[in-house]
């Protein structure tokens, strides 16, 4: 699971570099979206115990305010999708690995 947060960090991480490297894109962003991204980046940074599972179920939440709103450009869209499914499948295996214990 630990490669999986790690492949998952890694795709934000290109993900907002992108969208720092192109400040077209970058000035398409609203103000709602630009927050939420912030309050990940900020979540990511401070992730010390990766055992701490409701932190990912509080990026749900973030998550959610930001899916599908992304779409004004075909590389961000499908950078935010394959990272989306890493988190997804990842908050999957939190939760069998929760009931098997």
């Amino acid at each position: 699971m630990n490669e999986l947060i790690l492949s998952s960090r890694l795709k934000f991480k290109k993900l907002i570099k992108y969208l720092n490297d192109d400040i077209e894109i970058r000035n398409k962003i609203t103000q709602d979206i630009n927050n939420n991204l912030k309050e990940l980046i900020i979540i990511w940074r401070n992730i010390k115990d990766y055992e701490t599972t409701e932190i990912f179920f509080k990026m749900k939440n973030i998550h959610s305010n930001i899916n599908g709103k992304l779409i004004f450009d075909d590389k961000l869209e499908n950078m935010w999708k394959d990272y989306i499914t890493d988190m997804c499948y990842l908050r999957s295996l939190i939760i069998k690995n929760s009931n098997t214990s």
